[in-house]
């Protein structure tokens, strides 16, 4: 494929995604940025100790299940553009709060504020390109999005090893500041984009509750417990290296650096097996498999030397990220489908309370259960499966809801 063909491949085909992808990587480099550097600045220059950073997050993570639902809803009622441009400028405002830590209580109140701003900003990004992308584009545009948000992350991480090193008060201050002014930048292709959104109805259908819509709450617990495979990525598989492989711990960064430029080159590509409803549950059991196989692999790592562990862990974080690429395209795809157009922002909202509440009990079920060997890796294998089940279930209608 020639560099014309590739960049047509990945470049949004429409205005408002090219402006919006942009925009995300910005802001997504800001956020690597700022996720390597906060934990090492607040224990070596404000002195917090590991644990209370650990509690801080819980907590966080806790009162960021309360952002979602009502942020949706927010959308539905004042128009996605409206309340994503009030959150991020609450969020540009509450990272640049971080410039003035100087104590675990400020410490603790700011990583709950922006939690809950983070979490919010998730169901109203995913209205809002549904309300600037014709429907044949919003998929691939959040395929696009998504791909700039891994590819900025990783330009801020391997940053934030620069102003580590330097490892300055003035160096953390420059990193908090940077990402503030991302979500400054994004903030304002909203604002121009909004202009061309779709008006929200002045007189609406009746609300339709997502509590009321058994079938879409099925297919939001079957979400959830596939987003498991976050977890997996970012928690148990440094746990594991450490305590159940013999591969050694090295590895930790290169197996993340890997997941991330695959999801780079295939979150667009394996979009197109999502585009509508059957093809979106379909690709839900596509998902399933590699997700199954990953453990799979993870688990004979446990019985192998070194190389053989090393190798077999590469092969189940390419299996596990194609199996994380397929899930996240066909769980935007059924998200925003099955939901009724007046209420898709409650809709989406709870959608994404199931992924919110996953960091809540994802962690703690990696640690509990997964890391206790094979029978663990079996469990886990089983909850990807049910996962999968519930969420096609859920997503059989006869009739989408416009």
């Amino acid at each position: 494929m020639s560099v014309a063909n590739l960049l047509r491949a990945y470049v949004p085909h429409t205005r408002a995604g090219r402006l919006l992808a942009g925009a995300a990587a910005v802001d997504s480099m800001g956020s690597g940025l700022f996720l390597a550097l906060i934990p090492v600045f607040v224990v070596t220059h404000v002195g917090i100790d590991p644990v209370s950073v650990g509690v801080a997050l819980g907590v966080a993570n806790l009162l960021g299940l309360a952002g979602p639902v009502p942020a949706g809803w927010l959308a539905d009622r004042f128009g996605a553009g409206r309340v994503w441009s009030v959150l991020l400028l609450a969020r540009a405002i509450g990272y640049a709060g971080f410039l003035f830590v100087d104590s675990f209580a400020a410490y603790l109140v700011l990583t709950c504020v922006v939690s809950l701003l983070d979490r919010g900003s998730t169901p109203v990004q995913q209205v809002f390109v549904v309300q600037v992308e014709p429907v044949e584009q919003r998929s691939r545009s959040l395929a696009v999005l998504r791909t700039m948000r891994n590819a900025g992350m990783s330009l801020g991480l391997l940053g934030s090893g620069v102003l580590i090193a330097v490892n300055t008060v003035s160096a953390f201050h420059f990193g908090f500041a940077v990402n503030a002014l991302s979500y400054v930048g994004l903030l304002l292709v909203v604002r121009v984009l909004n202009r061309d959104a779709r008006p929200v109805a002045r007189e609406r259908p009746p609300t339709t509750l997502p509590t009321a819509d058994g079938r879409y709450l099925l297919m939001s617990v079957g979400n959830a417990l596939l987003t498991l495979h976050d977890s997996v990525l970012f928690t148990l598989i440094p746990l594991w290296l450490v305590t159940k492989s013999t591969a050694p711990p090295a590895l930790v960064g290169p197996l993340l650096a890997l997941n991330t430029v695959l999801t780079v080159a295939l979150q667009v590509p394996l979009t197109k097996w999502s585009i509508g409803l059957s093809a979106a549950r379909r690709t839900v059991i596509r998902a399933a498999l590699p997700l199954i196989g990953a453990c799979l692999l993870f688990m004979a790592a446990e019985f192998t030397g070194p190389t053989v562990a090393a190798v077999l862990a590469a092969l189940a974080v390419i299996s596990l990220t194609v199996g994380e690429n397929l899930h996240t395209a066909a769980g935007f795809e059924l998200s925003h489908l099955l939901a009724p157009e007046h209420s898709a922002g409650a809709y989406i909202g709870v959608f994404n309370l199931g992924i919110a509440a996953q960091l809540c009990f994802g962690p703690p079920f990696m640690t509990a259960v997964v890391l206790r060997g094979p029978v663990g890796w079996v469990a886990l294998s089983a909850t990807f499966a049910v996962g999968a089940v519930l969420m096609v279930a859920g997503g059989r209608r006869v009739e989408v809801l416009r």
